[in-house]
């Protein structure tokens, strides 16, 4: 027969009676007994090691519209990741908890998330598995409420001028000035033709960054043109490069333009050598795009060694059907920087406690994964000009350099 609800109102009276006798009975400072300083310490430290309330992460991303085919998919490896890390016994024996907002491509949108995610589901620190195309809307909020943002690809300058935006790998100006680099060992050509977005900051970035370095690179620019990722056709941008004697074309589209554009040009009997701010193993099924070499912000993706033996084991576990790319990489090493700074975290998991951590951060590769990144406290962190390689090879997307990175 049960206990009846007084019988154990009266056990737990007793028990804290009892509890709280055994702290009090001999006078403070006695022999074996707790002084009052003490007896606070090792009330604090019993918190401390019971508290086990879940970790809230958030993350926001352009996974609707025109984008959501680059945005999307790679919100799925956060989420994996999260999923790999709670099955193991979370962090420091908190679980991890994750918010996702789509701000369907709206910097006012995207305020409004990160706002309510910090202000009303407890979100201690952002982490970005991808390129947001609105850091503008929520950058300034973060900046004035200490919220760490950490990951992603890095095209946003935030990313260089904000405190609060921590890159785990190279930034905006290292990955576009990576893939001329890549194309200029890769390929003889040199005709180089720019191809970029109408729609973000970014694309406008990329093509600054490419026009400052393609000619210390061995490239001529004869041709740069424009093209939005919402477009339904690039004949007339294939159809420009081709009368401008391009013989490499890079371009910054998203994924779904990326798999149009080069079909489109072949049928107007344009067959440039092509690079790419975009890249995954749909490639493999396009012939144009055969050789195509990309530059990663960190680890390359099909990289097998023991170093991503976790990214892989986790990606097959929970996402065994993923199309994957560089930016599941991002999303991994994102994540495994941020589970280093809370694991260091004693007491209270906060914004403020992952800050400090974060700024203890000194040529941290997540175990090779990426560049050495170290961390200034309330200092910008601008990465240095460093990119991994892979190449879109016969049958498989293959990383000929390892965990090698080519910087300037």
């Amino acid at each position: 027969m049960g206990v009846s609800r007084l019988g154990r109102c009266r056990t737990w009276v007793l028990t804290s009676a009892l509890a709280l006798t055994a702290l009090t009975a001999a006078a403070p400072g006695a022999a074996g007994t707790p002084t009052t300083g003490e007896r606070d310490t090792i009330v604090k430290t019993t918190a401390a090691a019971q508290d086990a309330s879940p970790i809230h992460l958030g993350t926001v991303c352009n996974c609707s519209g025109p984008a959501g085919s680059s945005e999307g998919p790679p919100v799925d490896a956060l989420r994996a990741w999260v999923e790999w890390t709670n099955a193991k016994g979370g962090i420091n024996g908190h679980h991890v908890d994750l918010t996702v907002v789509d701000d369907r491509s709206d910097p006012s949108r995207a305020r409004a998330a990160v706002q309510d995610m910090v202000e009303n589901k407890g979100v201690v620190a952002i982490v970005s598995p991808f390129a947001t195309l609105t850091h503008s809307g929520f950058g300034p909020y973060v900046r004035t409420k200490r919220i760490p943002v950490i990951g992603g690809e890095q095209s946003s300058q935030n990313y260089v001028s904000n405190p609060m935006y921590f890159s785990t790998g190279t930034a905006n100006e290292g990955w576009s000035w990576g893939e001329l680099r890549v194309m200029a060992q890769q390929y003889k050509e040199r005709n180089l033709g720019l191809l970029s977005c109408v729609e973000a900051e970014a694309c406008r970035a990329i093509n600054s960054t490419w026009q400052k370095y393609a000619g210390s690179l061995g490239f001529k620019i004869v041709y740069t043109g424009q093209a939005s990722i919402a477009a339904p056709d690039f004949t007339a941008q294939c159809l420009a490069a081709k009368a401008a004697g391009v013989d490499a074309l890079v371009i910054a589209l998203d994924l779904n333009s990326m798999r149009r554009i080069a079909p489109q040009c072949s049928r107007q009997g344009f067959h440039p050598k092509y690079g790419s701010m975009q890249e995954d193993i749909s490639y493999l099924k396009i012939p144009e795009y055969a050789g195509l070499p990309y530059s990663n912000h960190v680890f390359p993706f099909p990289y097998d060694g023991p170093q991503a033996a976790e990214f892989h084991q986790a990606m097959a576990k929970y996402l065994p059907n993923a199309v994957l790319s560089p930016f599941y990489a991002n999303a991994w090493v994102a994540a495994t920087f941020l589970k280093k700074a809370i694991s260091g975290v004693k007491g209270p998991v906060t914004a403020a406690a992952i800050l400090d951590q974060l700024w203890t951060f000194k040529n941290e590769t997540a175990g090779g994964l990426t560049i050495p990144m170290t961390y200034t406290r309330d200092k910008p962190t601008v990465p240095a000009l460093c990119v991994f390689l892979t190449v879109v090879g016969k049958g498989k997307i293959e990383a000929p350099l390892g965990l090698k990175p080519l910087c300037k």
